[in-house]
């Protein structure tokens, strides 16, 4: 059975973790973390809350507190709880923010609330899918010899579409010319189908080489390292892949007949640049995500990233040229392989 001093005496180290998380001196963090998080004028009055509404009907009067039944994160089956927080720590960010107290980046902050709640994939942004997230995976193109060459999947974030390009490849070491010398070698056509056929896809085929070299420059840059920086892997049906994704065009989601399965990724309402780690079945791919910044007569102002996003990622025949639309604003988005040393690190 929880007791309440047990609660007493997680809320006054989560306050602790907080200020040493973010380096700042306990007297700080304690009214910061008091405000911020659960919302009280200071401590002692969260400290007094938490007395109070237990003396009202013990422990469910807390856990049926709008912010002190965050406590029992890590007590009890907490899913729902640890759904509610995702929905609220922007404005619990937002409040720390607005005390002007502490000068970190925002996403930071966020990162040490989840950890001060014990959530350490959170902190670390990463999201694990779970044992029901499956994805269905098809061949790309139907008129190559091997079918199995180029795949995709369908997957649903914030309720839109997004799909997933895997190109194989299963030579362990990566180089441009490599990668090209494969993909003329193995997407070839069968030639025993019709010419009409063949040459509806063959164009896709030969945009499909240039568009997957152009991301992993993108991404990995002009020369593909080896060690750390190199790009993993992902392995399906014991093959390896690589592997990017961006947002469906519309008209193409609209088609997709399958029920999908649902990434429960929240990005963030930030200007700051966002990176997830998605672990899907014991593997891992990238997830990035950068608000649109607007001028003041409400044009759009690009990073570099977004404009080599646009142009490159964001061409493939399937790919929506719209930004990603969410909480009324505009983000550049996008799956790419993890890097050996995210893959080890996370």
């Amino acid at each position: 059975m929880i007791l309440l001093e047990q609660l007493h005496t997680k809320l006054q180290y989560q306050a602790k973790l907080f200020a040493w998380l973010l380096e700042i001196p306990e007297l700080i963090a304690e009214g910061v973390f008091a405000r911020g998080v659960y919302n009280f004028a200071n401590f002692s009055a969260a400290e007094n809350a938490l007395r109070l509404e237990y003396s009202k009907n013990h422990l469910h009067a807390i856990f049926e507190h709008d912010t002190l039944k965050f406590l029992f994160i890590g007590e009890v089956d907490d899913d729902e709880l640890i759904d509610q927080l995702h929905e609220k720590i922007e404005v619990m960010s937002a409040r720390i923010l607005a005390l002007n107290l502490i000068e970190k980046a925002e996403l930071k902050l966020i990162s040490a609330i989840y950890k001060s709640m014990g959530l350490l994939d959170e902190s670390r942004f990463i999201v694990n899918t779970g044992a029901e997230f499956k994805l269905n995976w098809k061949p790309y193109f139907n008129t190559l010899i091997d079918t199995t060459e180029v795949l995709y999947a369908d997957l649903l974030v914030h309720n839109r579409t997004f799909r997933l390009i895997a190109s194989k490849y299963p030579l362990s070491r990566l180089s441009y010319d490599n990668i090209s010398t494969y993909l003329s070698r193995r997407l070839k056509q069968n030639g025993s189908l019709h010419k009409a056929t063949l040459g509806a896809e063959r164009n896709k085929i030969e945009k499909h080489k240039n568009w997957l070299q152009s991301n992993l420059k993108s991404a990995f840059g002009d020369v593909l390292q080896n060690g750390g920086e190199t790009p993993s892997f992902y392995n399906i049906q014991r093959k390896r892949y690589l592997i990017f994704g961006f947002m469906l065009l519309s008209e193409k989601a609209r088609k997709v007949d399958e029920e999908l399965s649902r990434l429960n990724l929240l990005v963030k309402n930030t200007k700051e640049f966002q990176k997830y780690i998605i672990k899907i079945e014991q593997q891992s791919l990238v997830f990035e995500t950068h608000r649109i910044s607007t001028s003041s007569a409400n044009h759009e102002v690009l990073t570099d990233l977004q404009i080599e996003q646009k142009k490159i990622l964001m061409s493939h025949t399937d790919a929506s040229r719209d930004w990603f639309r969410f909480k009324g604003e505009h983000f550049s988005v996008g799956f790419r392989p993890t890097k050996v040393k995210e893959r080890f690190k996370y």
